[in-house]
This record gives structure tokens, C-alpha cells and sequence, in this order.
């Protein structure tokens, strides 16, 4: 396995480059991959980053059987593989990947969980103690045929669960009403508003934005969104249900036409 080596005065360059751009709209993150690509301390690294900086960073945990397999039992294609490049495995076996990063202590609140596809009872309460957001992807989940998302789980231990896309290598649209649609099939007795709090305000909290964007209040950025509604039902099931494209866009208070 090819390791690159960076000295301090490059590593210094890497963390001016956030200093010197405190205007910059939306800010910025870290995203180390997974555990099984990423080593604890490039983890520990990006959470100390991310504490200077007042930074979100986000990870893939548990996506795949594969990976469970790996970080579980210590055998499995995954495995394998990976110690055919190099990798140190000696992490492996001990329990879940996800346990394995909460008991090095690097995922706090400002960390975005996502997937997290597949978990041990020991699992749920290391997640709330550390208070990590979890991201939530549906139609990706459905893509790979992934067992049932253990949202009601969550949910029920207050734990804050977004929705996202992943990208298009698993998934045909970015739209988050799509992911919405996906989910209900799945999880039917979730009112709609709770599913726009997961695409909204909660994803605004994950990012330590809540209050910023995410929903409309005085203070906050008017960042907006327009959908033709139905009126013959809920405004909020309207949204869910609807497929035309959006009629308006506006960005910190300004229209957006490129959008429209």
C-alpha cells in the first residue's frame, strides 16, 4: 500500500487554506472515507480540524455487508482484500466498525454518520453517547438491497437522522423528495412533517447550522425553494408527492435563475 508522507509545513498550508477564507457561502468539511480505508489517526486528525475550525466532517460507517463482516468477524472478501494491499487488520474482530470508531472517541456531534446500514445492539447506546447525526440514504440502501434502515430504532433514542443522496454512481436523482418517496415504502407511519424535518432542520443541526438554514426565522438565511402544490391535500404531503420540477430559487436572499 502506497503511504504518502506530509511534513508540517504542508499540513500547515492544508489548515491556512480554512483560515483565510471565513466568507466562503455553505463553509467547509472534512470526509475522511470509512474505517476500513481511513486510519484512526487520519480520523483523529480531521475531529481536531474540525474542533479548530468549527467544521462538520462527515464518514461512511458500516455501508455494506462486507465492511460489517471485516470489523465483526475479521474474515470475509472485504477483508481479505484489504490485507491483500497492505492494510493492517489487526482492528478487525473486535466488534462493529462503527463501535470501533465511538471507542477511539472520534465521532462527535459535528460528525455526519452516514449509512450505517448494519449494527450491533451495542451499537445504539455508544451512538447516542457520542451524539453523531446519522444520514440516512434511501434509495442508495435500495440500490444495494441493504436489510431494513433501523430508523424507528433511532429515532425512539432521539438520535438525529438526516436524509441524503450518496451520488449517482448509486442512485438516478439528486432529488430529496425522491428519497422521501423511497423511504415511505419502508417506513409508512412517519407523518410528512418529520420527513422534512430529516431534510431540513435536522441536517442544518448536523452541520451546526440550526437556526442559519433549514427552516424560515428571523436571522436565518433565505435560502428557499418553490414546488407547485395540490390543494387537495397536506401541503407537506403535496411536496412528497410531487414531481414538477421547482418554480423558484433563492440563495442568501437572492434568486437564483439558473435554477429555474
Amino acid at each position: 500500500m502506497r503511504v504518502r508522507h506530509h511534513d508540517e509545513a504542508s499540513m500547515l498550508g492544508m489548515l491556512q487554506f480554512f483560515e483565510n477564507q471565513p466568507d466562503w457561502l455553505g463553509g467547509f468539511g472534512l470526509s475522511p472515507h470509512a474505517p476500513y480505508t481511513a486510519s484512526i489517526e487520519l480520523y483523529r486528525l480531521a475531529k481536531h480540524c474540525c474542533e479548530l475550525h468549527d467544521m462538520p466532517f462527515t464518514t461512511h460507517i458500516s455501508e455494506s455487508v462486507e465492511e460489517h463482516e471485516m470489523f465483526l468477524y475479521g474474515k470475509g472478501p472485504l477483508h481479505d482484500f484489504m490485507l491483500s494491499i497492505g492494510r493492517d487488520c489487526s482492528d478487525c474482530a473486535h466488534g462493529s466498525s462503527l463501535s470501533h470508531l465511538l471507542e477511539h472517541r472520534v465521532l462527535t456531534d459535528r460528525c455526519l454518520a452516514v449509512h450505517l446500514n448494519y449494527l450491533q445492539e451495542y451499537d445504539y447506546p455508544l451512538l447516542v453517547e457520542s451524539r453523531a447525526n446519522v444520514v440516512h440514504c434511501p434509495k442508495c440502501h435500495e440500490f444495494f438491497g441493504h436489510s431494513r434502515f433501523p430508523l424507528e430504532r433511532m429515532l425512539d433514542r432521539e438520535i438525529n437522522v438526516c436524509l441524503g443522496t450518496d451520488s449517482l454512481a448509486s442512485n438516478n436523482s439528486l432529488d430529496m423528495r425522491s428519497e422521501i418517496r423511497q423511504a415511505q415504502i419502508f417506513h409508512p407511519d412517519l407523518h410528512p412533517v418529520d420527513w422534512w424535518r430529516m431534510v431540513t432542520a435536522n441536517g442544518a443541526k448536523a452541520l451546526g447550522q440550526s437556526g442559519v438554514i433549514g427552516e424560515i426565522r428571523v436571522g436565518a438565511r433565505a435560502d428557499l425553494v418553490a414546488f407547485p402544490l395540490r390543494q387537495d391535500i397536506d401541503p407537506f404531503a403535496s411536496l412528497i408527492s410531487g414531481k414538477k420540477p421547482p418554480t423558484f430559487f433563492m440563495i442568501d436572499g437572492k434568486q437564483n435563475l439558473d435554477y429555474c
